[in-house]
């Protein structure tokens, strides 16, 4: 068992997804314990890879919004159905934490203590051609805030339409670029209940349809 105060390494921040042409980027926190730890522990259910939890939504949806029969398994061919559709639509997909606490190994919010951040100000000015960031929460927005703020960029998100959860944003302290914003619907089996299903689908045919 792991200890639970035991660092958690983001498993994949040192091989980032991001393909040529990428003009939209989603940001998460962190993947559970299990996939960050040195003693890494996947279920045969999981995905080595972003969103890869087997109660995690996100590739469900996916695949559900682009026609794509997934397989959900921990094999090369799940991450490389992943990455596929990733390429064809032009999406990138980062975390904002490198490292934390789970603590008492749990994933929801409240629990990810001493967070340190990945450098998603180098790697947005490393891919100019990304114009779109969609969070998958309202909590990624809050670090990305304070992302910032320890790094001196006075960045902020102006609101565009609350209803659809968009924003406009200066993120890399640069008055010449602004991204456009989404707030996802939590893919987490914690964020997405019955009454959510619809809006869920939706929201995300919208984020993630070709440009």
């Amino acid at each position: 068992m792991a200890k639970l105060k035991e660092l958690s390494v983001h498993p994949y921040i040192k091989d980032l997804f991001i393909p040529d042409g990428a003009t939209k980027l989603i940001i998460g926190t962190i993947p559970p314990q299990r996939f960050c730890i040195n003693h890494r522990s996947l279920l045969e259910c999981d995905v080595d890879f972003y969103y890869g939890s087997f109660d995690n939504h996100f590739w469900k949806m996916m695949s559900c919004i682009t026609n794509t029969k997934l397989v959900f398994n921990n094999t090369e061919e799940a991450k490389k159905q992943r990455k596929k559709i990733l390429v064809d639509l032009k999406i990138g997909i980062t975390d904002i934490v490198a490292s934390c606490v789970h603590k008492g190994g749990r994933s929801d919010d409240a629990s990810l203590e001493k967070i340190e951040y990945s450098p998603l100000k180098e790697l947005l000015e490393e891919n100019t051609e990304i114009k779109k960031l969609l969070y998958t929460s309202e909590f990624v927005k809050k670090l990305i805030n304070d992302y910032n703020k320890k790094n001196s960029c006075r960045s902020y998100h102006d609101v565009i339409d609350s209803k659809q959860r968009a924003y406009r944003a200066d993120i890399i302290n640069n008055k010449d670029r602004l991204f456009d914003v989404t707030i996802l619907y939590s893919p987490s089996p914690r964020g997405l209940g019955a009454e959510k299903i619809k809006a869920f689908q939706d929201q995300y045919i919208k984020a993630f349809g070709k440009d």
